[in-house]
């Protein structure tokens, strides 16, 4: 609401009153949590290295939950969060986050790296329109040759292993977002 003893302009007073925005970006931009994917990373790669049964693999993996113990002592983030969403058209729920999004991520986006899939795409609930142009994309060059106006926004289905495979699909962006790192400062 406005702030009172607070002169305002005729522009501001408008804009308020036009339910404008009241600042202006040139870019867009998308949250990225860092902290959720790098601990699920660190518990893949120590239980890769107890699978692997070696000395220097077990050495490494008592060094590094010493390092581990220390550090959840310093923050209580070590849990991974989640959101809760539909599933099979809202019969049931599951937890998922942009972390599985991007672990369960279609062939297509394979060789795409975890900051550019954030800046790329976002996940979009299946409707009649997206199961059209995903039959189309299956059809002959010609009709997309022959497509006026605006081309569609690229659209991928998740594999069969991510738990909103039937109800949720990835889409690009028509403009890229900039990717916002949450989670400690990135070392210099």
């Amino acid at each position: 609401m406005l702030a009172s003893q607070q002169e305002l302009s005729g522009v501001q007073v408008a804009s308020y009153l036009m339910n404008w925005d009241d600042h202006y970006t040139t870019h867009r931009f998308q949250g990225l949590f860092l902290i959720q994917t790098e601990r699920f990373l660190q518990t893949q790669l120590n239980e890769t290295r107890v699978q692997q049964k070696s000395e220097i693999a077990a050495h490494d993996v008592i060094k590094s939950d010493i390092y581990d113990d220390e550090t959840m002592g310093n923050d209580n983030n070590d849990e991974e969060n989640f959101q809760i969403h539909s599933a099979e058209h809202d019969k049931k729920y599951v937890l998922v986050n942009t972390r599985i999004d991007y672990q369960y991520r279609s062939d297509n986006l394979n060789r795409m790296c975890l900051y550019d899939f954030v800046s790329i795409f976002y996940k979009k609930k299946m409707n009649t329109t997206d199961l059209k142009y995903l039959s189309k994309t299956a059809g002959s060059m010609e009709e997309k040759i022959t497509q006026k106006g605006r081309p569609p926004n690229e659209r991928f289905l998740f594999p069969k292993q991510h738990p909103q495979v039937t109800t949720y699909l990835m889409m690009k962006y028509s403009e890229h977002h900039v990717p916002v790192l949450y989670g400690p400062q990135i070392p210099r």
